[in-house]
């Protein structure tokens, strides 16, 4: 059991990586043909979305760097919950993004001017805002 479920999954792993979409249907008649309630189940929820599941093998689309930065957000919101404002949940945002740019910077970065309204990093090259 446990076998024929790590391959099904195995060649779901490697349908999605086919870019192929009429792979899709072949996979999905043989994961129902199992009669493991879970796959079926799975099975059944990609049938529901059938165009979304082909379009995302076939295409190399996706919103991943716009869930990243949602997620960060939320994570950000959850650690401060009940103890801020949206001017400071915007400041601490600002300050992670800016370390991000520090570390992307590298040996470029030679100094930092921070003021209340903008934010100024002095590199080898010149200024950047």
């Amino acid at each position: 059991m446990i076998g024929t479920v790590h391959d099904i999954v195995k060649s779901f792993k490697n349908t999605l990586f086919s870019k192929e979409p009429e792979e899709l249907e072949k996979w999905l008649e043989k994961a129902e043909g199992l009669g493991i309630e879970q796959i079926s189940s799975f099975a059944g929820g990609i049938r529901r979305e059938i165009n979304a599941a082909r379009k995302a093998i076939e295409l190399d689309y996706n919103n991943g760097l716009a869930e990243g930065s949602v997620n960060k957000i939320k994570v950000v919101k959850r650690i401060m919950y009940g103890r801020n404002s949206f001017e400071l949940l915007k400041g601490k945002l600002l300050r992670l993004e800016l370390r991000h740019k520090i570390n992307n910077f590298g040996k470029n970065l030679k100094f930092l001017d921070i003021s209340v309204n903008q934010i100024i990093i002095h590199t080898s090259e010149g200024k950047t805002k």
